[in-house]
């Protein structure tokens, strides 16, 4: 993607510097001259600031599984809107999520929810190093575990680093 097709983008990039380190708050989406900047989504496509189309393959790292504006999770969120979008205390419905999961997997006997997959990734390495007592872990060279010290180690692609 040319810098002509993506002025705009390269326009939020500038501005985003001034108040992000490094322009963004995910680093996975940083690409070189600068990130692309969406505006919308329908289905499996995103249209980016400066009106091009693409296809997304990533589906925001699958949490969109469902492609963007889906009419039926619209119509659920709209509805949750109503009710409220975020409580401090547990729900109804982070039970009933937890049981539809646990009847689904076999081997789940209980869920733990986390705001994030780094604190997800955080707190599964505590678990399992507590119950087997052990201090490693083993992970894929220079793949992406989550922000989390334990996991960062060696996200570059040079084994030196």
């Amino acid at each position: 993607m040319s810098d002509r097709t993506t002025v705009r983008s390269a326009a939020l990039h500038e501005r985003a510097r001034d108040t992000m380190p490094g322009g963004n708050t995910r680093t996975t989406v940083w690409r070189a001259p600068h990130p692309i900047y969406a505006a919308s989504g329908k289905g499996c496509r995103i249209m980016d600031v400066d009106s091009n189309t693409y296809l997304d393959f990533i589906n925001n790292f699958t949490s969109m599984i469902h492609g963007h504006t889906n009419p039926v999770i619209a119509e659920a969120v709209h509805e949750q809107l109503e009710l409220g979008t975020c409580f401090a205390m547990p729900t109804e419905s982070e039970i009933g999520l937890a049981e539809l999961l646990c009847d689904r997997v076999p081997s789940f006997e209980r869920i733990r929810f986390t705001n994030s997959g780094s604190e997800a990734v955080m707190m599964a390495l505590k678990a399992v190093r507590a119950h087997k007592g052990r201090p490693k872990i083993a992970k894929c060279e220079s793949a992406y575990h989550a922000s989390y010290d334990f996991a960062e180690v060696s996200l570059d692609s040079a084994p030196a680093t």
